[in-house]
């Protein structure tokens, strides 16, 4: 694969995937015959996006990148387009083309249940009107919803986590509490053995006064 020249955004390249080139081969030759009218049949659509979002791929490997964004891919991708006929798509009708690529099942099914699918043909409506739908609704109301639950289920995990790191504490406190008293009985103990200690040491010493009385009077 030949690299771009600094400056450059287009320069003569294929996709590396034979299967890749060649859906990039069938979306430049639905873009050389249809072009010129506007209402393109939906087959012609999907052969496009289908070049479109192989672009992209390709793209995206390319620049080394896991989002369709970055100058790098807007270089490789821009290339590829040239490469394949795709540059005369509005920016908006290929965003939209992209979009319908990657969400293709879901808008088929919402495309042939419309009063007439053969006349919706344009990406554009198309997408808006599948964004728009109750598919798409259903399916923003569940995102939301599961970023709510995700919020709830976290802020119950944190409030479950402050329970249990409020009862720690309540055990530190009770130990902390029962030690206190500890302490104090013993305190109480020891105050009581000093007084019997002084008292001892009293009567000792008054034992001690009267023998030396008694002594001097018979000495």
């Amino acid at each position: 694969m030949r690299r771009p020249k600094r400056g450059l955004m287009t320069w003569p390249m294929r996709m590396q995937n034979e299967a890749d080139h060649e859906a990039g081969l069938r979306a430049k030759e639905a873009m050389t015959y249809i072009k010129p009218d506007e209402r393109w049949l939906w087959a012609d659509w999907m052969k496009v996006g289908e070049g479109l979002l192989r672009c992209r791929w390709e793209a995206m490997t390319l620049a080394g990148t896991k989002e369709p964004r970055g100058k790098g891919y807007c270089t490789f991708m821009s290339a590829l387009r040239n490469e394949y006929g795709l540059t005369g798509l509005k920016e908006t009708t290929s965003g939209a083309l992209l979009n319908i690529m990657e969400h293709r099942e879901e808008v088929e099914k919402w495309r042939g249940r419309q009063p007439n699918p053969a006349s919706l043909n344009n990406p554009d409506h198309v997408w808006r009107g599948f964004q728009r739908s109750a598919y798409m609704q259903d399916r923003r109301d569940a995102i939301r919803s599961f970023g709510f639950s995700e919020a709830m289920d976290a802020a119950r995990a944190h409030i479950e986590e402050l329970e249990a790191a409020n009862e720690r504490q309540r055990e530190e406190i009770e130990r902390l509490q029962d030690g206190l008293e500890a302490e104090r009985k013993r305190s109480a103990k020891l105050e009581r053995l000093i007084e019997r200690q002084r008292a001892e040491i009293g009567r000792l010493r008054m034992e001690r006064r009267l023998t030396r009385s008694y002594r001097s009077k018979t000495g």
